[in-house]
C-alpha cells in the first residue's frame, strides 16, 4: 500500500509546486531562513475612509433631483453621450452641459473632504 508521504507519489497535477526561494531574505543568516512576505491586507483605517466616502457619494446622489441624478447615471454608468441625453430630455446639448457642470461642481464641493480617498479599497475582500 502506498502512502501519500511516499517519495514515489507525485501530486503535481493536483497540488502546484510553490517555490519559496524568491521570498527568502538575503539577511537571513544562520540555519533558519527568514521570509519577506509583503502584507497585502488593506489598511483598516483606509478602508473605513473609503466606506465613508462611498456613503457620502451615495448620500449626494440620493439628494439630487431626479433629473440631475438621471443625467449622471446615463452619462457615467450607461455611457450615453450628452447629445443622446439632450435629445431624450428634449433640451439642447448646451443645456445638458450647463446642468452637468453645475451638478459636478456641487459634488466636488460637497465631497472634497474625500478627494484623496482610494475607493478601490472597497473592492478588496
Amino acid at each position: 500500500m502506498m502512502s501519500l508521504l511516499d517519495d514515489s507519489v507525485c501530486l503535481s497535477p493536483f497540488a502546484p509546486v510553490v517555490s519559496l526561494d524568491g521570498l527568502m531574505s538575503p539577511e537571513a543568516g544562520g540555519d533558519t531562513p527568514t521570509f519577506d512576505i509583503p502584507d497585502r491586507a488593506p489598511d483598516p483605517a483606509a478602508r473605513l475612509d473609503a466606506l465613508r466616502a462611498a456613503d457620502a457619494v451615495h448620500g449626494f446622489l440620493a439628494e439630487l433631483p431626479e433629473k440631475q441624478r438621471d443625467l449622471l447615471v446615463r452619462l457615467y454608468w450607461h455611457g450615453e453621450s450628452q447629445a443622446s441625453v439632450a435629445r431624450s430630455f428634449g433640451v439642447s446639448g448646451a443645456a445638458i452641459s450647463k446642468s452637468l457642470t453645475k451638478v459636478l461642481d456641487h459634488g466636488r464641493k460637497r465631497l472634497s473632504v474625500y478627494r484623496n480617498t482610494d475607493l478601490n479599497l472597497l473592492l478588496a475582500a
